[in-house]
């Protein structure tokens, strides 16, 4: 029968490692996890997998019940997502443990504070912002679900359109499409020949995005052309 020897520093290293786990403190079976401990462990989470995106995180983890009694854990305790995997604005962490067997589940709230461009007075819909209309402050983005404006310069000139409280987000649906033209308004009509353009003035005959087909009046001759709004609110004429 053959037979494996260890090297003479090899079982050194066992026969220490065997004394120092044998120093280490046994926790008593009656032990109890301690629950502050529990909760910072959950808000430690939430700081490390919350999807920050340049925003500052604001955590608030809800204390355990103080009568809860959890035997300790004698393996190292697992944050998780609670139900619905968020970890931005209200939320839950599960904190779960393996031996013995206990799962337990924190509340909390994770506001994304960050400047975004809000109304710097009551305005109406169909107001055309100007600078004195706007302003940047710091928000919690966590609930807001149809977006934000974090540029001045990108909302300025734009029209409303719906109401909006003063210190209350700007989002990309209530503001009106800079490219976009609405029926009656001046727009450059563009004849493009080889790679010169020729360029003359029109009337909308209708609403259009950039992108969508458009009809226009020639404000000269008077004669209805059809083309493609681009980017710039000018028809192209197919």
């Amino acid at each position: 029968m053959s037979r494996f020897n260890r090297p003479a520093g090899c079982r050194l290293a066992v026969t220490l490692l065997a004394a120092a786990l044998a120093s280490l403190p046994a926790r008593a079976s009656g032990e109890l996890e301690d629950l502050q401990a529990l909760r910072a462990q959950a808000a430690r989470f939430l700081a490390e997998h919350a999807p920050a995106d340049g925003a500052e995180l604001a955590i608030e983890v809800s204390p355990p019940d103080a009568r809860l009694r959890l035997t300790a854990c004698r393996e190292p305790v697992e944050a998780f997502p609670g139900p619905g995997g968020r970890l931005l604005g209200r939320v839950s962490v599960g904190l779960r443990c393996t031996s013995p067997a206990w799962k337990l589940y924190l509340p909390a709230t994770v506001a994304a504070n960050r400047p975004v461009v809000v109304a710097s007075r009551p305005l109406r819909r169909g107001e055309l912002l100007g600078r004195d209309d706007v302003e940047l402050a710091s928000v919690d983005v966590s609930s807001l679900s149809s977006g934000f404006e974090t540029q001045l310069q990108a909302v300025i000139g734009r029209t409303l359109l719906t109401p909006l409280a003063a210190g209350r987000p700007l989002t990309p649906r209530a503001l009106s499409d800079p490219s976009a033209v609405e029926r009656g308004e001046s727009i450059d009509l563009v004849v493009r020949i080889g790679a010169a353009e020729v360029v003359s003035s029109g009337i909308a005959l209708h609403e259009a995005r950039a992108g969508e087909p458009l009809r226009a009046r020639n404000a000269s001759s008077g004669r209805e052309v059809r083309g493609r709004l681009d980017g710039h609110r000018r028809l192209i004429i197919e």
